[in-house]
């Protein structure tokens, strides 16, 4: 089994700013024997939650299952360079702007495949075949993108404690899932950083040990379509994930308190108000937790369609 993508461990700054949603989960400790030796581990505690739908936000949004693309990093179709061990990025994007573009690459003979070794090369993200892709560079090669369709007025924006262009900067260093879902419902493109933390001998702390992206397709409803504002659905093009495509069902949950450590000059900081991804997200094995780490946001303008 390959292990997916590892983020550049490049250092930044972020902004320690709070959500306006309250907290509704804990962080808390406890003992494991293991080998006469104590070990600090955490665990999180879910609470109920909800998230009040503003008047323009739908309770949930879920387009048809085959309206986005999930296109496995790995597929040996692709002729990924690396073998896609480490291209989740360009292809977490790239199911996106499959379906946005579908009819325009499709005239000009460009397949998914075709797309996401374009998006991975210079100079658009320039994927690094054993770090793999940052946040910069993944919105770097995104605008690169649009500006090459002539694409303007759009909306592209970071909410995460990575390192990020000013340009993109919104002050928020805890995503909110209020303004996931807002894109969402609005027809934009969501795609998410998920990082990889173990446990620590130090209370109430977890390493980060790696990243990896996934695409967000939808929210509000688990796969047996029962109303649940804590699932986030992905397109996960790790292959650990599956190598058919498939919708996971993820649920986030809210964390309290704790603390983040590990390389990266943004860390350690607070885990407190970033998210615990569990129940269908497919962790990382050597990982204990996946916390969404940040969130890319995209709106296009509306255009009139082009008839040919």
């Amino acid at each position: 089994m390959r292990s997916a993508c590892r983020d550049l461990q490049s250092p930044g700054e972020f902004a320690d700013s709070s959500l306006a949603e309250p907290t509704r989960t804990c962080f808390s400790d406890y003992r494991m024997l293991r080998t006469s030796a104590f070990l600090w581990a955490l665990t999180i505690v879910s609470l109920p939650t909800s998230v009040t739908a503003g008047p323009n936000l739908k309770e949930s949004f879920l387009p048809e299952k085959d309206a986005i693309p999930d296109l496995t990093q790995t597929d040996p179709k692709g002729n990924f360079a690396g073998g896609g061990k480490n291209f989740c990025a360009p292809v977490a994007v790239s199911n996106s702007f499959m379906a946005i573009y579908a009819d325009d690459l499709k005239w000009n003979d460009v397949t998914h495949y075709d797309l996401v070794n374009k998006l991975a090369s210079l100079p658009f993200m320039n994927t690094d075949l054993s770090k793999g892709t940052n946040v910069r560079q993944l919105m770097r090669g995104v605008e690169h993108f649009l500006r090459e369709r002539g694409e303007k007025d759009y909306y592209l924006k970071f909410q995460g404690w990575r390192r990020h262009d000013n340009r993109h900067r919104t002050g928020i260093s805890e995503p909110q899932f209020s303004w996931i879902k807002h894109i969402l419902a609005q027809n934009g493109s969501v795609w998410l950083n998920v990082g990889w933390y173990q446990r620590t001998l130090e209370e109430n702390t977890l390493k980060r040990i790696g990243g990896h992206w996934v695409t967000a397709v939808g929210y509000g409803q688990t796969a047996s379509g029962t109303s649940n504002s804590a699932i986030i659905v992905i397109h996960d093009p790790a292959p650990r994930a599956g190598m058919v495509p498939d919708r996971e069902f993820v649920k986030l949950t809210r964390i309290e308190h704790g603390i983040l450590r590990g390389t990266m000059r943004n860390l350690p900081r607070p885990a407190r108000n970033l998210y615990r991804m569990e129940g269908g997200m497919h962790v990382k094995p050597g990982a204990q937790f996946a916390i969404l780490d940040g969130a890319v946001g995209l709106r296009l303008k509306p255009t009139t369609p082009v008839k040919r």
